[in-house]
């Protein structure tokens, strides 16, 4: 993470990183708290944290799974926003976009809660952007599909068989590369610990 950062104030942009867990409310006040401080306000957040679940039937997961998948998945993207709006609703305008990839929107059998936490975050950023588009908050979703990230590369390890369905799945045939998105202006950077 602090690599994107490194790359954007080389090449004269103003860049903070802060590592945090999306899962304690704590870190994220404190992590807009600080980018304020810095900053003097926050006019863009990309939220984009989630965790896998193991490929299992329903009746073969636990409460405590559901549990950890949703604290990141779902309730992590609902912190995010949180207190990102209460910055942005305070200055009156912003725009958040949040990651809610393809398992938000089709929910193949084998990774129920995965699924369940991805598809409560389309209905959350719906509800939000109604309630903030009129005053100056834009809040939008990007759906990708599977993505080159650490995530798919361990599951590719340890569920060979699970990741040759999902690439079957893909349209493109194969895993959509990670990139940089071209930047200008100054950037939090904030990722899942």
């Amino acid at each position: 993470m602090r690599a994107p950062a490194a790359e954007l104030i080389a090449a004269g942009h103003k860049a903070l990183a802060i590592r945090c867990d999306v899962a304690d409310e704590r870190q994220l006040a404190a992590m807009v708290e600080q980018a304020v401080s810095i900053f003097g306000r926050l006019d863009v957040a990309f939220n984009n944290a989630g965790v896998q679940s193991p490929a299992l039937e329903t009746a073969d997961s636990t409460g405590e799974e559901l549990e950890r998948v949703n604290a990141i998945n779902l309730r992590g993207v609902w912190s995010c926003m949180k207190y990102e709006l209460l910055q942005m609703r305070n200055q009156g305008s912003g725009a958040i976009v949040n990651c809610s990839p393809l398992g938000g929107l089709v929910g193949p059998p084998g990774r129920a809660i995965y699924h369940a936490s991805k598809h409560g975050v389309p209905g959350l950023i719906k509800n939000a952007a109604l309630g903030y588009a009129s005053r100056g908050i834009r809040i939008n979703p990007v759906c990708p599909g599977t993505i080159e990230t650490s995530m798919a590369a361990d599951m590719l390890a340890k569920e060979p068989d699970a990741m040759k369905e999902i690439l079957r799945d893909q349209p493109i045939g194969r895993l959509g590369p990670r990139r940089s998105p071209p930047f200008s202006g100054s950037a939090v950077l904030a990722q899942a610990s």
